[in-house]
């Protein structure tokens, strides 16, 4: 199985706006690869994976969302890479999975175990910036 492990805010939501260009390179993705999605962002905080859902099909994301990485205890500002990738990290080898992809804004590269599944995002460009589904598409191929 292969797994996305996404965020949201500077991925597919731009400005506190829905991207539809972004939202359209997340689709392709997906259809080219065939892959589920692991919701990373914050947003699991405030939205059960019911809700997830019911938002991404209302706005036009055609996707199976499996999961969401467990909430961090006692996650401040400061931690938050840290505790997405420890996270994500745990998803990983909770499920022995080890077909991934990582996309977010956040600078996750600083952390060298995932440095050639991690694709990063501008926070004002999001997935539709060039380049970045054939990097995306490049990494599932691993």
């Amino acid at each position: 199985m292969k797994v996305i492990f996404l965020d949201i805010d500077g991925v597919i939501n731009l400005d506190i706006d829905w991207c539809e260009e972004s939202i359209n390179v997340l689709n392709k993705l997906i259809n080219v690869t065939d892959s589920k999605i692991v919701i990373t962002s914050d947003w699991r905080y405030n939205y059960t994976l019911t809700e997830l859902r019911n938002i991404f099909n209302n706005i036009g994301l055609h996707c199976e969302i499996i999961d969401t990485i467990d909430l961090q205890e006692n996650s401040n500002i400061e931690s938050m890479e840290k505790d997405r990738i420890i996270g994500i990290m745990n998803y990983i080898k909770k499920h022995e999975l080890d077909n991934y992809l990582i996309i977010d804004d956040m600078d996750l590269d600083k952390f060298d175990l995932i440095n050639h599944r991690f694709v990063k995002t501008k926070f004002s460009q999001g997935l539709k910036e060039t380049g970045l589904l054939e990097k995306c598409i490049e990494v599932l191929k691993k």
